[in-house]
C-alpha cells in the first residue's frame, strides 16, 4: 500500500530533478550565449534577433544563466537542503509559504513565461520550446500538489 507521505516524497524528489535538468540547461545555455553572443555556440543565427529588442545574444544569455539558471537551481537546494531563509520572512508569512516552494514556483511559472515572450519575439516555433514549457509546467503541477504545498505552508499562528 502506498502510503501518502511516500507520494509526497516521491513527487518532491521528480521535482527537485526536473528544477536540476531545467536549471542545468538554462545556465550552460545562458553561459554558451554569453561567450559567443552570436548564437555561433549554439549555432542560433543572428536573423533570430530581427525584430526583438536586442542585437547579439549577450543579454538573453545573461538573462537565461541568471534568472532561468540560478533560479531553478536555488529552489531544488532549498526544496533539498532547507526551507526558509531570514531575509524572506515577511513575503513567507504573507503567502503562508516558506522560501523552497515559493522559488519552486517562481521558477517554473518563470519558464514558461520566458518561453511564451521567446516565441512571441522570434515569431518562430522550435521543439525545444515545447519541451521547456512542459518543464516549467511539471514544476508548477508538482509545485501545486497537495502533498507538495502541506509540507512548505508555514505553521499557523
Amino acid at each position: 500500500m502506498v502510503r501518502a507521505h511516500d507520494v509526497g516524497q516521491s513527487a518532491e524528489a521528480i521535482l527537485i530533478g526536473i528544477l536540476l535538468l531545467e536549471g542545468g540547461l538554462a545556465l550552460v545555455g545562458g553561459v554558451l550565449l554569453v561567450a559567443g553572443p552570436s548564437g555561433r555556440l549554439l549555432r542560433m543565427p543572428a536573423e533570430w534577433l530581427t525584430g526583438t529588442p536586442f542585437s547579439t545574444y549577450l543579454i538573453p544569455g545573461l538573462l537565461l544563466a541568471s534568472a532561468l539558471g540560478l533560479l531553478p537551481l536555488f529552489a531544488a537546494l532549498a526544496l533539498w537542503r532547507f526551507r526558509s531563509m531570514t531575509g524572506l520572512r515577511r513575503v513567507e508569512t504573507t503567502l503562508g509559504m516558506d522560501t523552497a516552494w515559493l522559488a519552486s514556483l517562481a521558477a517554473g511559472t518563470g519558464i514558461m513565461i520566458w518561453i511564451v515572450a521567446q516565441i512571441a519575439m522570434l515569431r518562430t516555433l522550435h521543439p525545444m520550446h515545447g519541451f521547456i514549457f512542459a518543464l516549467g509546467a511539471a514544476i508548477v503541477a508538482l509545485s501545486l500538489l497537495p502533498s507538495v504545498r502541506r509540507k512548505h505552508a508555514l505553521p499557523r499562528r
